[in-house]
């Protein structure tokens, strides 16, 4: 009983990160500084807390985080062209 009170604050904020992150479309680190956490415990809350007590928020948090994802992909793409490109020049 104690352990499940005791981690009730960290489920419910994994709960309100998954919410806020699907309505305004925010990155973790945006999110970190909103909760005043790290990057990594938001993570932490949105991949493996979030789909247990807030499914329905999870999956659009998901989306969010997976569009943040391929544009950070697309610009290290773009970043690699453009060093193979000045590379070769020189």
């Amino acid at each position: 009983m104690k352990s499940s009170k005791r981690h009730a604050h960290v489920i419910v904020r994994a709960r309100e990160v998954a919410i806020y992150v699907a309505q305004t479309g925010c990155t973790v680190r945006q999110a970190a500084e909103v909760f005043k956490c790290s990057k990594s415990t938001i993570h932490l809350d949105l991949t493996e807390r979030a789909p247990h007590c807030a499914p329905f928020w999870y999956k659009e948090a998901r989306k969010v985080l997976d569009k943040h994802k391929t544009a950070r992909n697309r610009r290290r793409k773009l970043t690699d062209e453009f060093k193979v490109r000045n590379s070769n020049s020189n």
